[in-house]
């Protein structure tokens, strides 16, 4: 079974943090092969004007790394993607045809779905403040993830969701996603 791993670097140390990339492999982790990849550069200005945040503390940090990671942050913002640009690029993982699942049997068929269902969720959002991975368990075909989403509503009042993610796999991309939610 193929996993992936997502790697972001970013300006901040807290979970609003700006993104100054992604990168993304596929890789057997009981094994050698390594499959396709991704990188992308995200625009900090355009980070900042979605509400991410950039730290002092996190900037003095790049700054005391080497020339060629500095280098490759500066140079990266050149070429850089809007930050929705770089998070939709990202659809490369999922099939076509991925099918979304809710805890109440609501359905969703297609990546194209699951975007309007999200698009229409965050216009709702005052703030995203966090998310916390808790547990991870990957299986034959068959990944779940245990997560905490703390996020703030346009009226002010606090969403908390604690949810457990189901992704099951074929072909190396993600064929489905049913989500368990508590309290």
């Amino acid at each position: 079974m193929s996993a992936i791993m997502i790697d972001l670097e970013t300006m901040d140390n807290r979970p609003t943090s700006a993104i100054a990339s992604i990168g993304a492999v596929w890789f057997e982790p009981c094994g050698s092969w390594i499959g396709r990849t991704f990188h992308m550069h995200v625009d900090l200005v355009d980070c900042q004007r979605h509400g991410l945040t950039i730290g002092a503390d996190t900037v003095l940090w790049w700054l005391g790394q080497s020339e060629e990671a500095i280098a490759s942050l500066r140079n990266g913002q050149d070429c850089a993607a809007p930050l929705v640009t770089a998070l939709e690029a990202l659809d490369a993982f999922y099939a076509e045809d991925c099918c979304f699942e809710e805890g109440d049997g609501s359905r969703r068929e297609s990546r194209q779905a699951q975007h309007a269902h999200l698009s229409a969720f965050f216009a709702t959002l005052e703030r995203f403040n966090g998310a916390t991975l808790h547990a991870q368990s990957v299986g034959d075909g068959v990944s779940m993830s245990e997560w905490t989403f703390d996020m703030t509503s346009r009226n002010g009042e606090p969403i908390v969701w604690n949810e457990v993610l189901v992704r099951r796999w074929k072909d190396g991309k993600v064929r489905s996603e049913r989500f368990y939610q508590a309290g």
